[in-house]
This record gives C-alpha cells, sequence and structure tokens, in this order.
C-alpha cells in the first residue's frame, strides 16, 4: 500500500479510536472553554498517526520514509521483514510509551505513533505478500520474482494486490471519510 493510503486511513482510525475513549474533546462544553485543545489534539493525532504510518515502511527503498531517513534506513536489507513484525511493534509501543510518561503534554502524539504502526502492520498483513509477524522466527519462503520474499497465504478470506483496485477504492474511501471526520470535528469550533 503507498505511504499516502496508509497515513490518510491511520488517521481516521486514530480520529475515531480517540473520539470513541474521549481523549478527543468533542463535548460542545468542553471545547466552549478553550477551543485551541481540540486543535491542538487534533494536530498531535493527524501528526502522529501520518508518521506511525509511514515508519514500517523504513525499509522500503521506494518509500518517502526511507528517502529522508537515509542513513539510519541502510540498516534495513529486506522489505517487510524486522520492520513489520511484532518486535518491532513492540518496540515502537515501549518507546512511546517511555516518551508518554516523560512527555505527558506529548502524549497523543506518542499514542497515534503506536496506533499508526500497529494499523499499518494490519493493512499488510491483508495483502497477497502479507508479513511474518513473527519474523525473524519464522522465515519468507523465496517468491517468484527476483529480490522479493512472499509469505505463502493459504485459506485467506480476503487480500489485496497492492496498487490494485483495491487499494484505490480503499483510498478514496478513506479520503472521504477523513474529510467528514474532519468536518464534523470543524464544525464543533463554531
Amino acid at each position: 500500500m503507498r505511504d499516502l493510503n496508509h497515513a490518510i486511513s491511520s488517521c481516521n482510525f486514530n480520529i475515531i479510536i480517540f473520539t470513541m475513549t474521549n481523549e478527543l474533546p468533542t463535548k460542545p462544553a468542553a471545547i466552549a472553554n478553550s477551543p485551541h485543545i481540540l486543535i491542538t489534539d487534533l494536530s498531535l493525532i493527524l501528526l502522529g498517526s501520518s508518521l506511525g504510518a509511514i515508519l514500517p515502511d523504513i525499509d522500503h527503498e521506494y518509500s518517502n520514509i526511507h528517502f529522508y531517513m537515509q542513513p539510519f534506513s541502510k540498516l534495513f536489507k529486506k522489505h517487510r521483514a524486522i520492520t513489520h513484525s511484532l518486535i518491532a511493534l513492540i518496540a515502537i509501543i515501549l518507546i512511546n510509551y517511555g516518551l508518554s510518561t516523560l512527555f505527558p503534554s506529548l502524549s497523543l502524539l506518542f499514542y497515534s505513533i503506536s496506533l499508526g504502526y500497529f494499523w499499518h502492520l494490519l493493512e499488510d498483513d491483508r495483502s497477497k505478500a502479507g508479513i511474518l509477524w513473527l519474523y525473524p522466527i519464522t522465515h519468507y519462503q523465496k517468491g517468484k520474482y527476483a529480490n522479493t520474499y512472499y509469505k505463502k497465504r493459504k485459506n485467506w478470506h480476503f487480500t489485496y494486490k497492492s496498487s490494485g483496485l483495491f487499494e484505490y477504492c480503499f483510498a478514496w474511501f478513506n479520503l472521504i471519510l477523513f474529510i467528514i471526520l474532519i468536518s464534523r470535528i470543524i464544525t464543533l469550533l463554531k
């Protein structure tokens, strides 16, 4: 899935999660006294969600984060290997939890990064290539294309092809949902 699609769907996912858990103030009474809190919280959620959603692709040579983090990204040799595993997810969650205890005013940012990372892994797990949650314990099978590795996917009821029709429909759905969510939040400021 493309970086932008991961970022937008992660933003939608996190806005819904934080609204349902009352971390994002959506009650008119709470916003009336200090509307800047809603704007600040929403900004932290959008920034953290986007960063967390593209972070696992630091190992992909054509991703944006790989380009901007070149010295660090060269440590990762295979795409969808260690950065797309349960080990990396746990490490990200622990790092972000530690940072949120050090900087409590930025806790929404750090929680959003963790949730964005998790959402990215779930989306990539549903692709035809899939991910290995327990990498390096489990290993990739050699694929039919040179320099790529695919997990054998048997009896999966739903998978999608990266850059295929489903991904484009999913992207449009997420873009429309994002516009609806943001417009509803903006109407709270009036």
